[in-house]
């Protein structure tokens, strides 16, 4: 007969890029602990939110199998006396590891000849075990930064405030950060108001559907399909289509515990600025999606995904709108002032930015690729009209660094740079170098 296993650890919320491999590494070092202690077990599968870490264990034996070890003890020119009795050594060898000492043998190994025994080592509970091997292996999860807080001294990314562990109906006896593991866990902080409650068992299907009941959707594979379903139903396809953009998806998947998707508006007066600049400030900064309109050009709409209540959504939209706004009027700024110099102007300011102590200003290391690039030039036999767009190319390429735009945004470095010299009037091919 064969057992499930539920281990889930409660936490403060984590940041989003810290859950995915502390799900992964969760399920690695426990399985390979199963292993190395023989025990088998079927599905081994990692559920998490942001704030909880958890793994189901299928198929678990209810024990380990007994085993025999081979033991050596005294050589044996220590073993027995000049009557062929045992000495105390033997004797005390057999009874340490529980054996007859008619049972004995002699075993030639690498380092001579030597006592042996076979020793029959009976298999623990596998409560028992798991309890070492969690022990072991929460404390080792490593995250990007941890904290260590109380008089536990347990590291962790963030503070650990429950813990279940359940093998069927029985609760795994561990203890982790001064928590006794039980069988009480928490719903959505937010949208459940059922307040704590107790699983019955380790069962996959009651955990993700007691927590579903109350707003949290535990597998993170069904949460990001639910992100993204809504995400794409947020905006009438006779107005536009959200851009989905799947690494932005994974983002926002461990960002929430219940999704709800909700639409917004920004200020017309804002597509003035180019839509690279709109979709970092949407897409990098506030983990928004754009919206295409029918025609393909982004429209001053944005989706984004909410861990809050649908029941507040005027609110939760008006604040989000208000936080956008101010970072686009920041990029609008910016913007305006940049376009009052053409990109050539803007790269006499390299000079006052050192690159590297012992290698000078970024006008340096710009000189330094003009020559390079006049060098490769001659050796690919280039025409004049070839060489001068790649000098010019080199001679305008870490410009936009002295930009506000990109002290605003540093993902726009070179895209800024092609937008400017385009905006100048520039040749096509050095903009796009």
């Amino acid at each position: 007969m064969t057992s499930h296993c539920l281990l889930e650890i409660g936490v403060e919320e984590l940041p989003a890029a810290y859950i995915a491999p502390a799900l992964d590494q969760l399920r690695r070092e426990v399985t390979a602990g199963l292993e190395s202690r023989g025990l088998t077990h079927g599905l081994a599968l990692g559920l998490g939110t942001p704030r909880r870490l958890a793994l189901f264990l299928s198929n678990l034996p209810s024990r380990q199998d007994d085993r025999t070890e081979t033991v050596h003890g005294p050589p044996e020119s220590a073993a027995y006396d000049a009557k062929g009795l045992p000495t105390k050594a033997t004797q005390g060898f057999a009874a340490r590891h529980g054996v007859d000492i008619a049972a004995l043998r002699v075993e030639e190994t690498s380092r001579g000849r030597y006592l042996a025994a076979d020793k029959r080592i009976a298999g623990r509970a596998t409560a028992e075990v798991l309890t070492e091997i969690f022990g072991e292996v929460i404390p080792r999860l490593s995250f990007p930064k941890a904290m260590t807080w109380g008089r536990a001294g347990l590291r962790f990314a963030r503070p650990v405030r429950w813990i279940v562990a359940l093998l069927d109906k029985d609760v795994i006896p561990l203890t982790l950060a001064g928590l006794a593991a039980g069988r009480t866990t928490r719903g959505h902080r937010f949208l459940n108001e059922r307040g704590d409650f107790d699983l019955d068992r380790a069962d996959l299907d009651h955990y993700r559907e007691a927590l579903r009941k109350r707003r949290v959707l535990v597998d993170p594979l069904e949460r990001r399909d639910e992100v993204r379903r809504q995400v794409e139903a947020a905006i009438p396809p006779a107005e536009g289509r959200a851009l989905v953009d799947e690494g932005l998806v994974d983002q926002v998947t461990q960002l929430v515990e219940w999704p709800t998707a909700m639409a917004g508006v920004f200020d017309e007066p804002f597509l003035e600025v180019p839509r690279e600049v709109l979709e970092t400030a949407m897409v990098h900064h506030q983990r928004y999606f754009p919206v295409e309109g029918p025609g393909g050009g982004l429209i001053n709409r944005f989706v984004f995904v909410s861990n809050g209540s649908p029941a507040h959504a005027p609110q939760i939209i008006a604040g989000n709108e208000r936080v956008l706004r101010a970072r686009l009027a920041d990029a609008q700024f910016f913007f305006r002032e940049d376009r009052k110099k053409t990109l050539t102007e803007h790269a006499s300011g390299l000079a006052k930015v050192t690159w590297q102590e012992k290698l000078g200003s970024y006008e340096q290391k710009t000189q330094r690729l003009v020559r390079l690039a006049g060098s490769l030039a001659e050796r690919l036999g280039l025409d004049a009209a070839a060489r001068e767009r790649l000098t010019r190319a080199a001679t305008l390429c870490k410009a936009d660094l002295v930009t506000g735009m990109v002290g605003e945004f540093p993902e726009l470095q070179g895209v800024m740079g092609r937008i400017y010299h385009l905006a100048d009037g520039g040749d096509p091919e050095v903009a796009q170098a």
